[in-house]
């Protein structure tokens, strides 16, 4: 019911998994060899952020997992989002959260298409989503020091929820 407008129910149907591709809660994430800054002449062609931040391209996850830290890995696309949901993770809790805790967390964007292709009206998925078993966007994965999953959350995500999940991470 809206105001004095009463609308009929609607039925949605959906499929529960048992298991999902993604990693999960406890299990490893693939050590991804996803382009970095070193690997192209301009950061744009990794990341269609409106602001690009370098230091989220600075090494690959299988790099970024031998550091001993832990890591957040953020499948996130601002220009070409399906969900609308990237620019804001990005912006308003991805970036944020790499200023407080960069120094002793590993920060990790990984563009989901090709955005040379996606500005030319393409969506084509780099390879990295296929690894991570990816189909849409945005991811944000939050990763003990040993390589295994803390927590892992497909859309909205909002600051507090993954910051509670990086002191409980960083704590142990």
């Amino acid at each position: 019911k809206s105001g004095d407008r009463e609308y009929p129910p609607i039925r949605a149907t959906f499929e529960v998994m048992a298991d999902s591709a993604p990693p999960a809660p406890g299990e490893p994430i693939p050590a991804t060899r996803q382009l970095v800054l070193a690997d192209v002449s301009d950061l744009a062609n990794i990341d269609s952020s409106f602001e690009p931040d370098p230091a989220l391209h600075e090494r690959t996850i299988a790099d970024a997992l031998s550091t001993g830290k832990p890591l957040v890995v953020a499948f996130a696309t601002p220009a070409f989002c399906e969900t609308r949901f990237c620019g804001p993770v990005m912006e308003e809790v991805i970036q944020p959260l790499h200023r407080d805790y960069g120094a002793r967390v590993e920060f990790i964007h990984v563009e989901p298409f090709d955005v040379k292709k996606a500005r030319n009206g393409e969506l084509v998925a780099v390879p990295a989503m296929a690894e991570w078993g990816l189909t849409t966007e945005p991811w944000v994965f939050v990763v003990n020091p040993g390589g295994s999953v803390a927590a892992r959350f497909e859309g909205v995500v909002t600051r507090e929820e993954l910051e509670s999940v990086l002191v409980t991470v960083l704590a142990r």
